[in-house]
């Protein structure tokens, strides 16, 4: 009977091990090379819809990522405000000089008018996104009591609350009943002979 090689196995091991965190440091931290920047958002109206990990689009082109969403209550008007962490990735932007630890971009930026908001991508589902655009005659709207560690981007309200109050107030039972019906007659409109 062969004696086993510890010396062989522990070598084996040891390689596995190595292929195994340099895997995990090239493919699953491979954002640890990209330049980073975090700011929060305050919401005064509901982020029902949006979830962690949804984009942050400037202008239609994804820049970030919703990093962490929690509420603030405050103890004095018994209110919850939406607060997000978002994670926007300035090498998105071609010619943005950014360098490491300044927030270079954002003051010009914010001066200019660039406010955050909630979007919709897709109605059906109901999901949101964070979207980042120019509205210069909108005022700056800072809703955080300025202790972040992290700059405030200020927000706009979009609206959407009122869209999706409304949808939930139709009577879809009522309007799938109708179009079914309409269809059906326009079905038996079509079959009638007199009909060419």
């Amino acid at each position: 009977m062969k004696q086993t090689n510890t010396r062989m196995i522990g070598a084996f091991v040891l390689g596995a091990l190595l292929l195994i965190a340099a895997s995990v440091f090239l493919f699953g931290s491979r954002d640890l090379f990209e330049k980073k920047r975090h700011f929060v958002a305050y919401f005064e109206q509901s982020v029902n819809g949006l979830n962690v990990g949804a984009p942050i689009k400037f202008r239609g082109i994804e820049v970030g990522q919703v990093k962490s969403i929690e509420g603030v209550y405050d103890p004095a008007t018994s209110a919850v405000t939406p607060r997000l962490m978002l994670e926007f990735y300035p090498e998105k932007l071609r010619n943005a000089e950014v360098e490491e630890g300044e927030y270079t971009l954002f003051r010009p930026l914010v001066e200019r008018g660039m406010r955050a908001s909630l979007k919709s991508q897709s109605l059906l589902t109901g999901q949101l996104y964070v979207s980042l655009d120019f509205y210069e005659n909108r005022p700056e709207r800072i809703l955080g009591n300025g202790e972040d560690p992290f700059p405030e981007m200020p927000t706009i309200d979009s609206g959407l609350s009122e869209i999706f109050a409304a949808f939930e107030d139709l009577p879809l039972d009522a309007l799938v009943v109708q179009l079914t019906s309409t269809l059906n007659s326009l079905e038996e409109m079509l079959r009638n002979d007199g009909v060419r």
